[in-house]
């Protein structure tokens, strides 16, 4: 499965997703649901959008990064010259 950017909207809305799956799994958890596999499918929706979230903040905070040493570099130069 290809890799996709997520913008502002999309990661709002994942994590939005994230929250009312975690909160459907711990309802299933409090009474006890019997149907394991309901139970199984919330904890690998929910893993899977952490790691959708996880991905968004790491490549955000990277980019960060990135543009802020080609700023100081590119500042750098102009007071070296």
């Amino acid at each position: 499965m290809a890799k996709r950017s997520l913008g502002k909207s999309a990661i709002a809305a994942v994590i939005t997703r994230y929250r009312a799956i975690r909160a459907r799994l711990g309802q299933c958890l409090r009474r006890g649901d019997p149907d394991y596999s309901e139970v199984t499918g919330l904890a690998q929706q929910s893993g899977r959008l952490r790691q959708q979230i996880r991905d968004y903040f790491r490549r955000k905070r990277e980019r960060r990064a990135q543009t802020l040493a080609e700023t100081r570099s590119g500042a750098r130069r102009r007071a070296s010259a």
